[in-house]
């Protein structure tokens, strides 16, 4: 699984695709939104990243990650579930809008993510 360069206001990490719940767009980049758990891991909550977000998403998109709207990218991993076909619950409680544009190609990545997990 591929890791991606972030830093946070003490420090510069290496965090592994399969720890970040969604990426989101930034002016000058891209701010990562990690699991809780491993957010201790690497002791800052606010990570940020330079590169744009359409560039991480095309190195992680057959890890998992979809675009849920086109300010952020989504790793189907952490996805509990879709409410009323336009928000999507993650695995801690956070809600996220699927824009009308996204849904349909939200809706098919996260059929073959969990096709692919059983």
């Amino acid at each position: 699984m591929p890791g991606l360069l972030v830093r946070g206001k003490k420090a510069e990490y290496v965090v592994w695709a399969g720890d970040i719940l969604y990426i989101s767009k930034m002016k000058h980049g891209s701010c990562v939104y990690m699991v809780q758990g491993c957010v201790n891991q690497y002791e800052e909550t606010e990570l940020y990243c330079r590169e744009h977000l359409n560039d991480i998403y095309q190195r992680l998109k057959e890890y998992g990650f979809e675009y849920a709207h086109d300010s952020y990218i989504v790793n189907c991993k952490w996805v509990r579930g879709l409410k009323e076909k336009s928000y999507l619950t993650l695995c801690n409680d956070i809600e996220l809008n699927v824009s009308r544009s996204k849904l349909k190609g939200f809706q098919s990545a996260m059929v073959k993510y969990c096709s692919s997990k059983y």
